[in-house]
């Protein structure tokens, strides 16, 4: 039976053709035989030469074949983790509900975990005897695409967050436009904001003072503290959790000082009043501008009029 070469040719010498050459020599070594045996010893090099880049070519296809499947499952992979999360991802940014927080902590707790945990989470899901073992897709493409996947949709998250971001949470200190076309800025801090740090605005604010001057500040921007106020704006006592003022009116200051050029109060009055019709008033405080602070100074501390506005700067 003759050798074949890895490309399937008959290349290599023939076993009839090797039995030949030692009956020839043991006949004796003449002129006829050396040459036979040369060109014998040629043909085996040439087949070796041949087999050596067939095989080489063989790999290379394996090679393209391999790296071509890695770029589809990673576009494959990009593409759907883009299409899931982008949405999500704007939707967490721009609209509240009322888990918001806790999905929040938990993306970012996604953040930070290793490949490695999902790939175990994925094939245990996948493996014979996991959830989704039916599907029997271990170990192929599509399980390849989910696993990118899954590893690129808190990634995708956190780029449309951080973009959304930039335009929610400015942090530009450089006013003088707004304040040159005539607008008026009133923020407010709630100090028992667990969402966010109320000392991220007032460093905002404290930032605009240092780049434009505190007189220019003064004459267009004010910042107010809510202490025990909530993310949401809400608040209660800690001893009995009865219900604290929160509650003002800020648009109204806003639009007086705007349009008829009245600037708002240094206390502006917060309130809490009963749920239902006719909605009596059950307490009220000042919420002070910064950096001044409601102080108990005695008798009812349901009434706004117990509490001065002095200068704690948290």
């Amino acid at each position: 039976m003759a050798l074949k070469t890895a490309c399937g040719r008959s290349a290599l010498p023939s076993e009839a053709d090797i039995d030949d050459v030692w009956v020839n020599v043991g006949q004796g070594p003449t002129g006829d035989m050396l040459i036979y045996m040369s060109q014998l010893r040629r043909r085996y090099l040439l087949a070796y030469v041949e087999t050596s880049f067939c095989w080489i070519g063989y790999r290379v296809g394996d090679f393209l074949e391999i790296v071509g499947l890695s770029i589809s499952v990673s576009l494959t992979a990009t593409a759907t983790a883009t299409a899931v999360s982008l949405p999500l991802g704007a939707g967490l940014a721009v609209f509240p509900f009322r888990w918001r927080h806790l999905v929040v902590v938990l993306i970012n707790a996604f953040f930070g975990l290793p490949p490695v945990v999902v790939g175990l989470a994925l094939y245990l899901a996948l493996s014979r005897s996991g959830a989704l073992g039916s599907l029997a897709l271990l170990f192929t493409p599509t399980a390849m695409v989910m696993a990118q996947s899954v590893l690129a949709i808190p990634e995708n998250f956190r780029a449309r967050v951080e973009e959304v971001s930039k335009l929610l949470d400015s942090t530009n200190p450089d006013l003088s436009a707004f304040f040159a076309h005539g607008g008026k800025l009133i923020m407010r801090e709630n100090l028992a904001d667990l969402a966010q740090s109320p000392l991220a605005g007032i460093n905002y604010f404290q930032s605009v003072v240092a780049k434009l001057g505190q007189t220019t500040v003064d004459a267009s921007a004010r910042l107010y503290l809510s202490p025990g106020s909530t993310h949401t704006g809400n608040g209660a006592t800690v001893p009995d959790g009865t219900a604290i003022p929160t509650m003002v009116d800020l648009l109204d200051p806003l639009d007086h000082w705007a349009a008829d050029g009245i600037a708002p109060a240094d206390a502006l009055i917060q309130t809490v009043k009963e749920t239902t019709p006719p909605f009596a008033l059950k307490a009220s405080r000042p919420m002070c501008r910064y950096p001044d602070y409601p102080h108990y100074v005695g008798a009812n501390r349901s009434v706004a009029e117990s509490y001065d506005c002095r200068e704690t700067a948290p």
